[in-house]
């Protein structure tokens, strides 16, 4: 049975390890199959320590972070002293408190539920606003065309501003919620019956203020959620901007279907309850982002700038109310 075969008819030019050199010395390698297997298992050791060695970067960087998130435990060949400098320098540059215990997916969870909301309002008013000012306000339409264009060029230039007011103001996280309430509020008098032309400036003036006080900022409370990771932030607007598709696709589609089966005030009602449910699914989940915010948002209420704040949203409104009915500007 046993018999000599040389040793390079099975195993592979390069150097053995300590495992085949242990197995050659007892003659086992001198049986056909039992050289194989020892190939075999000598191939898989080989392939298993390249793949540990091509990992230790990245097994490296979890013991790290394992080592942030877990304060009692130290991964090997870390000292205690080394641990707690880089738990401090992690707590500094972190946005949320030492004692919060909110993850960061029950955070971003509650932003996402209230921008897809706050897009179904709007893009459910959006589908609906430009056909309304023709059928029900005998607007032409190029004169339905400019006013839309002006009142859009509006909504999207006031953004500028509620980010400055968010950051150095109120506080991203209660501009926020003071845009809801004011988009709330405007799509709510478009869903009162009343087709007077002043009327729907109005409404549109408020739409802009609300919209100028939300958008910026539940993009803001987004980066400020995972503020530091720069991997995860891109990821998390990946999926943050999924929210403004599954909130605009469902209210384009459902709110042309409700106005020809219940009149366009109807219509406008679904896109206000959108946002009442935006605002509703805030205080419900108010504890997921209560650590989550600006400078601002740390500090006690100051109501004069509160005041100061309200004063410029009609200063805003009324400037919409002058500049929709002017066709000179939308011409230009």
């Amino acid at each position: 049975m046993w018999h000599s075969v040389p040793q390079g008819d099975f195993l592979p030019d390069a150097p053995q390890g300590d495992f085949l050199r242990g197995v050659s010395r007892g003659g086992l390698l001198f049986h056909p199959l039992v050289s194989l297997l020892a190939v075999t298992l000598w191939r898989a050791h080989a392939r298993a320590d390249e793949h540990a060695h091509a990992n230790a970067p990245a097994r490296r960087r979890m013991l790290r972070r394992l080592s942030f998130q877990i304060p009692f435990y130290t991964p090997r060949g870390q000292s205690a002293r080394r641990r707690n400098c880089l738990n401090k320098r992690y707590t500094m540059k972190s946005s949320n408190p030492p004692g919060a215990r909110v993850s960061q997916t029950r955070s971003f969870s509650t932003v996402f539920l209230i921008e897809m909301w706050e897009r179904f309002g709007y893009y459910g008013m959006a589908a609906l606003l430009v056909l309304f000012m023709i059928d029900k306000l005998q607007f032409s339409d190029s004169h339905a065309t400019l006013t839309w264009g002006a009142f859009t060029a509006l909504v999207y230039a006031s953004p500028s501003i509620g980010g400055w007011i968010g950051d150095k103001i109120l506080g991203a996280r209660r501009t926020m919620i003071f845009g809801t309430a004011v988009l709330s509020a405007g799509y709510f008098m478009l869903a009162l019956p009343n087709d007077q032309l002043a009327y729907m400036y109005a409404s549109l003036g408020v739409i802009v203020v609300g919209n100028g006080l939300f958008k910026a900022n539940a993009a803001n409370l987004v980066r400020r959620i995972y503020e530091g990771d720069d991997a995860r932030i891109d990821s998390a607007f990946t999926i943050y901007y999924m929210a403004v598709n599954i909130g605009s696709t469902v209210s384009m589609l459902a709110t042309p279907w409700i106005k020809d089966h219940w009149g366009w005030h109807t219509a406008f009602a679904v896109c206000c309850a959108g946002m009442l449910l935006s605002v509703l699914n805030y205080f419900v989940m108010f504890r997921t982002l209560a650590h989550i915010g600006s400078a601002p948002d740390a500090e006690p209420v100051r109501w004069k700038r509160v005041g100061a704040v309200a004063l410029g949203g009609l200063a805003l409104g009324e400037a919409t109310m002058f500049v929709l009915p002017q066709k000179a500007i939308g011409v230009a």
